[in-house]
């Protein structure tokens, strides 16, 4: 029986993480299709460890050539028996879902260059998604994280709502070809894969519905490098070396025209939010640890802060919490 000849390169692995792959083992068929679907990425001479850091993943592996021009020419019985994947077999079905993840997130910057299913399984996966984990159909499509390009189709289709996203995705032929984040969101529905839509949508894992305080740090995420740092700055962050690398201080008057957009923004936000809006200008109104457990489902200081800050631009005069202007003048002035 022939044997693989050695690895010319040498590798190692990292201990720094907690090596966890995805449970269920990788067959065959999966792999020579995931692989045949990979190799027209642009992604196929980058480091599979990079790769997985971009989806929260961890590939143990170390390497000069360790990417997945490596991998891909390989058939499911060499895949198998390759060093250090030989050894820990459950490697195979990490190495596929770190590809699997990176396509779903691969725009080729910004063209529509991957096919969607829109066979009737698919149409009612998505739907399913839907009533699952109770997202409201008139969830505005302005309100979602999604990029530039993606928002001008759906404005071109007249698609205004999640529901008219849904809708227009199971309407289409199936020969439509649309790729980026378009792609990308409508697979998160597809697989209900809660992580992924949660990038787009203000889901919360584990519940239902939509949230204020996720949808707040969306907007956070929309920020640009400039614009985050200056309202953490001016609201009590603690920036991290890296959130000031680069990055230029922008003065008030810079940031005028930046909140004025904001506030437009953020109104039709709270306006949809109704309720949980009410809950959090009592919160406000409360003050400090209020405010604190509001937010604490996003789970980063820093972009609490920076959410809260978004809220008060919004909620409060400008530089003044919202708290603050419902005690009236007479706690404004004592400061209390």
């Amino acid at each position: 029986m022939e044997t693989n000849p050695p690895l010319t390169e040498t590798f190692e692995e990292t201990t720094t993480m907690e090596e966890t792959a995805p449970k269920g083992q990788l067959t065959a068929d999966e792999w020579n299709s995931i692989r045949e679907r990979f190799r027209h990425s642009m992604m196929v001479k980058t480091e599979i460890s990079k790769l997985a850091q971009n989806i929260d993943l961890n590939w143990p592996i170390r390497a000069k050539d360790e990417i997945p021009l490596k991998y891909l020419p390989l058939t499911y019985e060499e895949l198998m028996m390759t060093p250090g994947i030989a050894e820990k077999p459950e490697r195979a079905r990490l190495l596929a879902d770190i590809f699997v993840e990176t396509m779903a997130f691969d725009d080729p910057f910004g063209e529509m260059a991957e096919h969607v299913d829109s066979s009737s399984k698919h149409d009612e996966s998505a739907a399913k998604a839907m009533r699952t984990l109770e997202i409201p159909a008139d969830y505005p499509i302005a309100l979602c994280n999604v990029a530039r390009e993606t928002r001008d189709l759906c404005e071109s289709e007249g698609i205004n709502t999640v529901g008219d996203f849904i809708e227009f995705s199971q309407n289409m032929a199936q020969n439509v070809v649309v790729g980026g984040d378009f792609r990308a969101f409508l697979n998160s529905f597809v697989h209900q894969d809660e992580k992924s839509m949660a990038r787009y949508l203000p889901i919360r894992p584990g519940r239902t519905g939509l949230h204020l305080a996720e949808a707040l740090g969306l907007a956070v995420d929309r920020l640009s490098k400039e614009e985050y740092l200056y309202f953490l700055e001016t609201n009590g962050g603690d920036p991290a070396p890296e959130d000031r690398k680069g990055v230029r201080v922008l003065s008030d008057k810079e940031m005028e025209p930046v909140k004025e957009r904001l506030r437009g923004e953020l109104k039709t936000l709270f306006d949809w939010f109704g309720e949980q809006t009410d809950k959090l200008r009592d919160a406000f109104a409360e003050g400090g640890p209020a405010v604190d457990r509001f937010f604490v489902p996003l789970d980063n200081p820093n972009k609490e802060k920076a959410a809260a800050a978004l809220a008060r631009l919004s909620l409060g005069e400008d530089g003044e919490g919202a708290e603050t202007k419902k005690r009236g003048f007479f706690a404004r002035l004592f400061g209390r």
